[in-house]
């Protein structure tokens, strides 16, 4: 489709991730391909064909696209860690908050410089750091704080999973511009307070500090056992308890507890039931906006930022933004140009799997949920609520459950009837827990009132869980290679314009894909 066509964002977006994926498997590989399209698309374009325009902007984003990923590769750094000799110690920066593990506390760290010999030289890179469990110090990482370390820099290992494949763990990380670890004992390290905070880093800091409030609030309050765990997850994104995961996992519902798109709409209702008296003059409706917006963005930095609240606040920004200008912005541009912005400012997030998840399932409620919707029509009020519930969660599973079959290689059973109850909840205890977050940094009394509400709710919840979890059967296992998820997405893709556009050859085509699907398995 060439310029002239309604959507050249998406076909923009399909050549830079192109790009990306090409130029991380080989730098070769995408050169020739990049050097093969220009003439296919040059010859046309000199000779005035209109949808070559097209096709030239499209291989422009698929050649920014190598660039950039081409560009992260560390050989072309010569201060990077790879590229200088081994030194005795280190000097790292946080890059995020400790988090812990089993035996250790994990953090991303950037090196800022090495020394051997009281000789220093400035380096960079990013690693990644492992700290004593044992030691307080290594609880007590922050975003900026500088850590004098003795050790030595080593390359990621992979590891065998569960099913017994080879995962290269390594190469996995490296997308993401991490490419050593280091593991440090007690007594090896010193941890030292900033010199100077970026904004950035200023910001972080703070939303840390507000989070560790709120979290000793709720560890005060009646709130205790796995109800307080999914209190911290499903409010602030604190990672909980490795059993309630499971629990949830196994009953299908495990997004309830993931800060998401969901809990960023159920905010953004209550900002704006808060703002709704303003909009009335143009200039009100610009103050709204930038309130809400600066909301929005400050409970995502209080969360931790993670994949799918980025997407979800990105994507909502460009909506808001758009209707205040006066124009009627579509759902899914708006999604393909929030990750567009978000891959451009972070082409490793490609591979995180938080946020390839976080959009399929938006787009799949964009695309499949209006179609399957008119399945049924229920006559009675009840009977639609349940439809449209049910609608919901077979659009967002479509579109979503192929790449966890292959990630995981096992799904829930249940999670149809799990989330009949388990949404309905959640949208009840979310609004509630955020309501005792925003009381206890204001007057403790006050949250302490919300606190019995939210624990009865929980308390509800977590027990659905947990028996929906130990119903036979509740989890099957299969699994499916990459061939096969994409040629079940190219099925879901053909089966769409076919529905959109009557053409038996998109027909033929799915099914094709589908019983193609099928047999590579």
């Amino acid at each position: 489709m060439g310029l002239r066509g309604d959507h050249p964002v998406y076909f923009f977006l399909v050549a830079y991730v192109s790009g990306l994926l090409l130029s991380s498997a080989s730098l070769f590989l995408f050169g020739w391909v990049a050097g093969l399209a220009l003439p296919v698309i040059l010859v046309p374009f000199l000779l005035k064909r209109f949808w070559a325009k097209g096709g030239l902007l499209y291989w422009v984003a698929l050649l920014l696209g190598g660039l950039r990923m081409g560009f992260q590769d560390p050989v072309w750094d010569s201060k990077h860690y790879l590229n200088v000799p081994v030194q005795e110690v280190y000097l790292l920066e946080s890059r995020g908050e400790a988090e812990e593990r089993a035996k250790t506390y994990r953090v991303k760290m950037e090196v800022v410089a090495g020394g051997i010999d009281s000789v220093w030289r400035e380096m960079r890179g990013l690693v990644q750091v492992y700290l004593p469990k044992g030691d307080t110090l290594a609880a007590s990482v922050r975003h900026g704080d500088r850590l004098w370390a003795k050790g030595r820099l080593s390359p990621i290992e992979g590891f065998t999973g569960k099913d017994g494949e080879y995962f290269d763990y390594g190469a996995f990380m490296a997308k993401k511009g991490v490419y050593a670890q280091m593991f440090l004992a007690r007594g090896g390290y010193l941890l030292d307070a900033p010199e100077r905070l970026s904004l950035r880093e200023r910001l972080f800091r703070q939303a840390s500090a507000l989070q560790d409030r709120i979290c000793d609030f709720l560890d005060r309050s009646v709130l205790d056992g796995s109800e307080l765990a999914v209190a911290k997850s499903l409010v602030l994104g604190v990672r909980g308890e490795d059993a309630v995961e499971e629990a949830y996992r196994d009953a299908g519902i495990v997004h309830i507890l993931a800060v998401s798109g969901m809990h960023l709409s159920i905010f953004a209702c209550l900002l704006a039931f808060l703002f709704r008296f303003l909009g009335k003059r143009p200039w009100q409706r610009w103050l709204r906006l930038a309130l809400m917006l600066s909301a929005v963005w400050g409970y995502s930095l209080l969360t931790g930022l993670c994949a799918s609240v980025v997407r979800a606040a990105c994507m909502s920004s460009f909506v808001a933004l758009g209707r205040c200008m006066g124009r009627d912005v579509s759902t899914l541009r708006s999604l393909a140009a929030s990750a567009l912005f978000l891959l451009v400012v972070d082409p490793g997030m490609l591979w995180d799997l938080g946020f390839l998840l976080s959009y399929l399932a938006v787009a799949g409620l964009v695309l499949f949920n209006p179609l399957v919707v008119k399945v049924f029509k229920p006559k009675s009020r009840l009977g639609r609520m349940f439809w449209e519930l049910t609608a919901v969660s077979l659009s967002a599973q479509l579109a979503t459950f192929p790449v966890i079959l292959h990630v995981f290689g096992t799904f829930s059973t249940y999670f149809l009837l799990a989330n009949w109850v388990a949404v309905p909840l959640g949208n009840i205890a979310l609004p509630l827990g955020i309501a005792v977050a925003a009381l206890s940094l204001i007057g403790e009394n006050l949250a302490l009132w919300l606190v019995y509400p939210l624990d009865w709710v929980l308390r509800l919840m977590d027990g659905f869980a947990l028996e929906v979890s130990r119903w036979p059967m509740a989890v099957g296992n299969f699994s499916l290679s990459l061939l096969s998820v994409i040629l079940f997405y190219a099925f879901l893709l053909f089966a769409l314009r076919c529905l959109s556009r009557r053409n038996v050859l998109f027909a033929k085509a799915g099914l094709f894909s589908l019983w193609f699907c099928l047999l590579v398995g």
